[in-house]
This record gives C-alpha cells, sequence and structure tokens, in this order.
C-alpha cells in the first residue's frame, strides 16, 4: 500500500469523521473542530503551537496559534463533542461490556497562570501538586483489551460552580447512560482487578497526545481540550477498525509505527505512532467537512494503482 495514498485517504477519513463529530457546531467551529483532530493525530500533542504546524496553512504560525486558541474557548465546543463522541460510540457497548470509571489527575507542577488551578494529588509522584482533577470513562470487553473511549472531563475544585467529586463522577455516569441505557457493566477502577487496562488507556492519552504538557491559559479552553483528545483516541482506537478496508489500513499504521520490539498487546500506542509517522512522511492540510461536502468524488479508499 502506497503511503502518500494513505495518507490521502486518512486525510478524508478524519475529515468525515470531525463532520459526525462537529455535528450542531457553526461552520467556523466544525472546520476548527476537523483541524484539532487533525493536528492531534498529525503532531501527537496538545500543544497549539505543533498542531498548527501540521496544517500547512500559508499564513504565519502564530496566526494560526492565535486562531486556535480563539476558536478552542467556544463554550458550545465541550458538551457538543463529548455528546458526538457518545451517539457514535453508544452502539458498540453491550450488555457486557465494562463501563470502567476512574478519577484522575493533571498535575501542573510548574504552572502559575493557568486557570483556576488547584491542588491535586499527584497519582505519579505521590504527592501533593497544582493541577486538575480528571474524569475517565472507558468501556472495555471482558476477554478482550480493545477499548471504547466514551467520555473524559477536566474540573478545578476551586473553579466557580464546582460542587464535589462525587458529582462530577455522577455527571459523568449520567452522560453514558443517557445513551447506553441498561447495557454495560459498571465499575470503579479502584476495585476493578482489570485495573491495567483502564490505566494503559490513561497513559495512552497522557503519553501519547503529551497531555500533561498543555500550556492552555484559560479554564474553558482546557476544558474543551479534553473531548477534543477524546474524540482523536476514539478515532485510532475504534474508528480504524470499523470495516474490513480501514481494518487493513490500521495494519499498515501499526507497521509504519516501526516499533522495535514489534507491536505491544496494547496496540494504540503503535495505531498513534504509525498514524503520525504517516502525516508527517506526506504532509498536506486536512480535509475540512466543508470540502467533503462539496467533494462528492473523494472516496474514502482507492485502492487501484494511482
Amino acid at each position: 500500500m502506497n503511503a502518500t495514498r494513505v495518507a490521502r485517504n486518512l486525510r478524508v477519513r478524519i475529515g468525515r469523521f470531525s463532520g459526525d463529530l462537529s455535528k450542531g457546531l457553526c461552520v467556523a467551529a466544525q472546520r476548527f473542530v476537523s483541524q484539532m483532530v487533525y493536528g492531534i493525530q498529525a503532531s501527537e500533542s496538545v500543544l497549539l503551537t505543533e498542531i498548527g504546524r501540521t496544517l500547512e496553512e500559508d499564513i504565519p504560525l502564530r496566526k494560526t496559534h492565535n486562531r486556535l486558541s480563539r476558536n478552542l474557548q467556544r463554550p458550545e465546543l465541550e458538551k457538543t463533542i463529548q455528546e458526538n463522541v457518545l451517539r457514535m460510540a453508544a452502539s458498540r457497548v453491550g450488555q457486557d461490556t465494562l463501563l470502567i470509571i476512574d478519577p484522575s489527575d493533571l498535575s501542573k507542577k510548574y504552572a502559575k497562570k493557568m486557570e483556576y488551578l488547584a491542588t491535586v494529588h499527584d497519582g505519579s509522584a505521590h504527592d501533593l501538586a497544582q493541577g486538575y482533577w480528571t474524569l475517565h470513562i472507558a468501556g472495555c470487553g471482558v476477554d478482550s483489551d480493545g477499548i471504547i473511549p466514551l467520555y473524559q472531563r477536566l474540573w478545578s475544585a476551586d473553579a466557580p460552580g464546582f460542587t464535589s467529586e462525587n458529582d462530577e463522577i455522577l455527571r459523568g455516569i449520567d452522560a453514558v447512560a443517557a445513551h447506553v441505557g441498561r447495557r454495560g457493566l459498571w465499575r470503579m477502577v479502584r476495585a476493578y482487578l482489570k485495573r491495567w487496562s483502564i490505566e494503559e488507556t490513561i497513559r495512552y492519552a497522557k503519553t501519547c497526545y503529551d497531555i500533561e504538557n498543555v500550556r492552555v491559559l484559560n479554564y474553558q479552553g482546557l476544558q474543551n481540550l479534553m473531548p477534543l483528545v477524546l474524540a482523536a483516541m476514539y478515532f485510532a482506537a475504534c474508528v480504524l477498525d470499523q470495516d474490513s478496508r480501514l481494518r487493513v489500513m490500521a495494519g499498515f499504521v501499526e507497521k509504519a509505527a516501526k516499533r522495535l520490539f514489534g507491536i505491544p498487546d496494547f496496540k494504540y500506542y503503535a495505531l498513534a505512532d504509525g498514524l503520525r509517522a504517516i502525516l508527517t512522511r506526506c504532509p498536506g492540510a486536512p480535509v475540512t467537512p466543508k470540502q467533503l461536502s462539496k467533494s462528492s468524488q473523494m472516496t474514502l479508499f482507492a485502492f487501484d494503482s494511482p
């Protein structure tokens, strides 16, 4: 399979996915969501400068960064993107799917200007630090290592309107339950023997997309960034496994990661690395939902010779 063709088809597929992800948003916000999802995949980073570099825009990088920063503060983003991820993911949750709830932290030890920094317990350092609390909910099979990223939210105990961690957890459970109904088996990660699976999911978000290095100063922007990272995770973990043609490409993407010790059991690291490798090796501007709607000639995959 030709890497250039794979990169082109990846851009189209990410564009289609972003169109579904951004339903209910204005055209400008849809374009922003498409660029962010693409940029997070292509750079394996949540740094707006790194994302901006992948967009191949014919303007100074500073202007791209400023536009991304401005759009990231849109108040409607978090709810809309989170709801659309759940809408897409709900059909993947079966009666026996484990729904794992994991409250975690995002430590920002050296940050000074980030809005509403609060005291958290840094789970990695086993000490108190400045940062934010987060909640992750993911589905996984009893006999499978596959994951379904479902919900991701950040909050500060010092932010206006904060009530309690329990309220945030119940908020997440209610959001997921509204889409999956009575399907799935709820578990708290602290009491669950398969903890490594969900911990790998969280580590996957923190390491592959460098989320702990986030430098967004605005609290609304920080909260909006979480479902965008969730969407990038969902694309790699679920969308690439959607049908036979995409699974063929997923295999190509894994090989592109060129991992020294092969593909690990938790294959999503390799998928994320491979996506970045292909999109970096064959750079190009992301395909936006508006472009796709105008271009009915663009097919998802063309396996014929160019």
